[in-house]
């Protein structure tokens, strides 16, 4: 991507974009309802906030894709932005996303809001990323 430079970041600046895909797949010429989605947070360098949503929806709508499992037709579809961050200036390089929340006594409730080791998807069994729905 672009470096965080205060002569880059002049005129170009990082957004983070969310984006919001579905796994339709349909049989017999119906769609299943209740359908398996992704939210991915990609980087886009871009001199406005305009630019960077409209970068982001090309980006979007240029990852779906679909395929023919036997009586199913698998379609990966993009379905919106869900948010776009300005990342700003002074930010950590390898930061890129951060909600602020409020919860009740979290340091307290450590156990309760943080997963364990073995839940992290980096250290779990869960099948590869984008490998479709098992249905």
């Amino acid at each position: 991507m672009t470096s965080r430079t205060s002569s880059s970041r002049a005129t170009r600046r990082l957004f983070a974009a969310q984006l919001l895909f579905q796994f339709r797949v349909r049989t017999k010429n119906r769609s299943n309802q209740r359908r398996v989605c992704e939210i991915r947070t990609v980087l886009i360098p871009s001199r406005s906030g305009d630019k960077a949503l409209e970068k982001a929806t090309r980006f979007g709508r240029e990852e779906e894709f679909d395929y023919v499992d036997g009586a199913r037709h698998v379609f990966f579809e993009f379905i919106g932005v869900k948010e776009l961050l300005d990342l700003p200036a002074n930010a950590d390089p390898t930061e890129v996303w951060w909600d602020l929340v409020v919860l009740h006594r979290p340091r307290e409730r450590r156990a309760e809001l943080i997963p364990r080791r073995s839940e992290l998807r980096a250290f779990s069994v869960v099948t590869k990323r984008r490998a479709g729905p098992k249905v």
